[in-house]
């Protein structure tokens, strides 16, 4: 279940995708307010992410950009979670490496290595076949 913080950043990410689609049309948010009806100033703080959109209201913007509302929500989705796995797995490489280095340098023993580590890493990095070094599996 969503906690009210990630559904708060949600919203602000459609938000923040209505205000790409607006910008990718080369249209503005006075002409998309003109062509749905709804106030200039309302329209405003939602993309600007002040105040949410209702489902209603983000289904008429969806038609006003020439697209299906579904689409809208699906591209914000893959925004949401490439800026938040982003930073979630900064802030897990970040307590790895501490944990790793700090408290564990002295130490040649895996079983020491925190669980989150191999959860982190899983699938993004995997032994190099010639050697040691893990290849970052991830990078583009």
């Amino acid at each position: 279940m969503a906690t009210k913080n990630e559904a708060e950043l949600f919203a602000r990410t459609v938000a923040a995708q209505v205000r790409a689609e607006i910008g990718a049309r080369d249209s503005s948010v006075a002409a998309i307010a003109r062509e749905t009806g709804i106030n200039r100033e309302t329209l405003d703080r939602w993309v600007k992410g002040d105040r949410h959109f209702s489902i209603a209201n983000l289904f008429r913007v969806a038609d006003a950009l020439g697209m299906d509302t579904h689409l809208l929500v699906k591209r914000a989705e893959e925004r949401f979670v490439d800026e938040n796995a982003a930073s979630k797995l900064a802030e897990t490489e970040a307590r790895i490496i501490v944990g790793r280095f700090g408290q564990n340098a002295d130490t040649d023993d895996d079983s020491e290595i925190p669980e989150n580590v191999e959860v982190a890493w899983e699938g993004r990095y995997a032994a190099d076949p010639a050697g040691d070094d893990p290849i970052d599996h991830g990078a583009p």
